[in-house]
């Protein structure tokens, strides 16, 4: 019984801390994929002046544009483009715009792009 109780406090201290803070949730649109790979094709077609979004998704959806709710992860790198320098993070979605709200969806990991620090849109 003590262990049972010990074994769901422990559970439920494991919830609240995974749980993101409303501060640390930020909202925004951009370009989000599956893999950095991913992230890295997009940016190899865009810079060469090709449908970037065609060519990646060419046998798969696996990069979109999207109005999400996240919470940013690690930053992976950074990456020279034509449009400046861009940070490749992950992100966890935790929601999507729909019909002028943010609704809240199961969370998942995706990769983004971020202008880096100091270069401008």
């Amino acid at each position: 019984m003590i262990v049972e109780r010990c074994s769901l406090a422990l559970i439920a201290a494991a919830i609240t801390l995974a749980a993101p803070r409303a501060e640390d949730i930020h909202r925004g649109t951009g370009l989000i994929c599956d893999t950095v790979e991913q992230i890295d094709e997009f940016i190899k077609a865009d810079d060469a002046g090709k449908d970037a979004m065609q060519t990646v998704n060419a046998t798969a959806m696996v990069c979109g544009r999207g109005q999400v709710a996240y919470v940013k992860g690690q930053k992976l790198k950074e990456v020279a483009t034509k449009h400046g320098v861009l940070e490749v993070v992950e992100i966890t979605v935790v929601g999507i715009a729909f019909n002028g709200r943010f609704d809240p969806i199961a969370p998942f990991k995706q990769v983004a792009v971020f202008l880096a620090k100091g270069e401008n849109a």
